[in-house]
């Protein structure tokens, strides 16, 4: 770096007597604004066309939009700094005074501290795109329950959990739950939105099924025609004292000669349901399935919903209970007559 005897000196400087990236860097955020905001504005425009592209021909989420055109401008931002402090080519002289720019090097001080911050809490955070995502989500949701519950702010909410799981946007478990609960309660205490309520309590409770880590299984045979599920899987612990079972309808029990402490549903097609009502069932995880209510009596002991879609055909305490449960994302034991 070129250093004046006397601070007072002026020097006369071109840009393209400096020669090391370093010290062209050192020019181009000191004295070269012009460049440098076109630069910047130019990534920032791209980037909004990015986002907007994204979200509107797209499909992709508000969430996922907006976070990658973050990283659209932050990478334009990079190459077009980059590329002015590799480039050669010469360009006229322009004159500066060290004084001027100690004042400028001032002025830029508290700039380069909150970007310094920022770095320093992104790192320690881990702030990588699904995390941020989820934040924007988690922060969307408060926003839209914070505010006077009403058919209007219960459907937009109910809107963000829909868009989140079809995008497989991850947002905190534990606030997926008690939003929900949330809205049962609130809807519970005011009929003129109770059945509304009850159906966005049932998109947050699908919602919070898509959360549920995945669970391990084996296949043992294909499309199992006493329940009409697609797939019969193993569970864990066979031989069990306490096997798995389910009482059907009509009374009849599915066959579990191995004595299996848990077994596994999934289904794979769009024809696996499964009706609730007038039911028995211990020790089952139900995995991809369209779980269909309408508040009959219920047995439920140790029933796991894994990316499950809820739906309620009825508005009763019967339909709540069973939400409620299945929003704490947790084996449901439930029984009601």
């Amino acid at each position: 770096m070129i250093r004046p005897r006397d601070k007072y000196r002026m020097a006369e400087l071109s840009v393209s007597e400096y020669r090391t990236p370093l010290s062209r860097l050192e020019y181009y955020v000191l004295f070269d604004h012009k460049a440098r905001w076109a630069n910047d504005s130019a990534a920032f425009v791209l980037a909004l066309f990015w986002c907007a592209g994204r979200r509107f021909f797209l499909g992709a989420s508000d969430e996922r939009a907006f976070v990658e055109s973050l990283f659209v401008a932050t990478i334009c931002v990079t190459v077009t700094t980059l590329s002015y402090c590799l480039k050669t080519k010469k360009e006229q002289k322009r004159k500066f005074s060290y004084a001027a720019a100690n004042l400028r090097i001032r002025g830029l001080i508290p700039g380069v501290a909150i970007i310094i911050v920022t770095i320093i809490l992104i790192g320690c955070v881990g702030l990588t795109l699904p995390v941020l995502e989820a934040r924007i989500l988690d922060s969307r949701l408060k926003g839209t329950l914070s505010k006077p519950l009403t058919e209007d702010t219960i459907g937009k909410a109910r809107q963000i959990v829909q868009d989140a799981q079809e995008h497989n946007l991850r947002a905190d478990p534990i606030l997926v739950s008690q939003l929900g609960r949330q809205l049962l309660i609130y809807s519970a205490k005011n009929p003129q939105v109770a059945a509304y309520g009850l159906q966005a309590a049932s998109a947050f409770a699908s919602y919070r099924s898509n959360l549920v880590p995945p669970v391990k299984y084996q296949v043992i045979e294909g499309i199992n025609q006493a329940t009409g599920l697609d797939v019969a899987i193993t569970g864990i612990g066979p031989n069990s004292k306490d096997p798995a079972f389910w009482r059907m309808v009509d009374g009849s029990f599915l066959p579990n000669e191995q004595n299996f402490q848990r077994i596994v549903f999934r289904v794979i097609h769009e024809r696996g349901q499964v009706l609730l009502d007038k039911q028995e069932i211990r020790n089952i995880t139900l995995v991809n399935a369209k779980i269909v209510y309408a508040g009959g009596p219920l047995t439920l002991a140790s029933v796991q919903f894994v990316q499950c879609d809820f739906k309620v055909t009825r508005t009763n305490q019967n339909t709540r209970q069973l939400i409620a449960a299945a929003l704490g994302g947790e084996p449901v034991t439930l029984e009601v007559k």
